[in-house]
């Protein structure tokens, strides 16, 4: 009976080696599972936050091209006006020119000229 006692007892052994081993896993199984839902919930915030700046960079550029046509709306009034203001330029120096013509017609003609 003793060869069957150390069996049993080598079962029994046995028995608790594998249920020691058996809770290591599962304590381990719940902590890779827990660590595995941590990383799950980090990479959703950082995929949320990455479409927020994805968003407000569209909206930038919306708002870029948005400037671009003012500005070039801005380039054109400003040609517009450089082009009124060389009119009036020539308008002056055409009036310019024809005083002084007149000036000197008017010395030409003496007192009567006056």
């Amino acid at each position: 009976m003793s060869s069957e006692n150390g069996i049993y007892h080598r079962q029994g052994q046995a028995l608790d080696q594998y249920a020691q081993s058996s809770a290591r896993t599962q304590e381990e199984a719940d902590r890779m599972m827990q660590t595995s839902q941590t990383n799950t919930e980090s990479l959703q915030a950082i995929c949320h936050e990455f479409q927020q700046l994805n968003d407000r960079i569209s909206s930038a550029q919306k708002d870029r091209a948005a400037m671009d046509e003012k500005v070039h709306g801005l380039n054109q009034r400003i040609n517009e006006i450089s082009n009124f203001i060389r009119d009036i330029q020539e308008v002056s120096e055409q009036t310019n020119l024809l005083s002084f013509n007149a000036s000197i017609e008017a010395a030409r003609a003496g007192e009567a000229g006056k």
